[in-house]
């Protein structure tokens, strides 16, 4: 199953999980960035307030790990990323690349 599937299949249980209000709020707006199966991490991006992250993490973040490791039949753990944050580890990246 490829990263985009995963998430999909994650989301349908999530929506399940929540309150639909809860759902569009905090879930539906959260994109998988990637699987990192060497570190056993899953990295989801967040486009709203910075933070705003932190209430996903002591709300939703237990759920949404469950839910994931459920799907793949293995154990991630789950980080979620802003978008200044992501763009400062893909300048990190570029420049790494060189």
């Amino acid at each position: 199953m490829n990263k985009n599937e995963v998430w999909e299949k994650a989301k349908l249980l999530l929506k399940d999980r929540n309150t639909d209000l809860s759902y569009k709020t905090w879930i539906e707006p959260l994109g998988l960035i990637s699987i990192d199966e060497e570190n056993e991490c899953i990295y989801l991006s967040w486009s709203g307030q910075p933070k705003l992250i932190n209430h996903i993490n002591e709300y939703y973040l237990t759920c949404i790990g469950s839910v994931i490791s459920e799907c793949c039949n293995k154990k991630y753990k789950v980080a979620i990323k802003s978008a200044s944050q992501l763009d400062v580890l893909k300048f990190i990246n570029s420049r790494h690349d060189r």
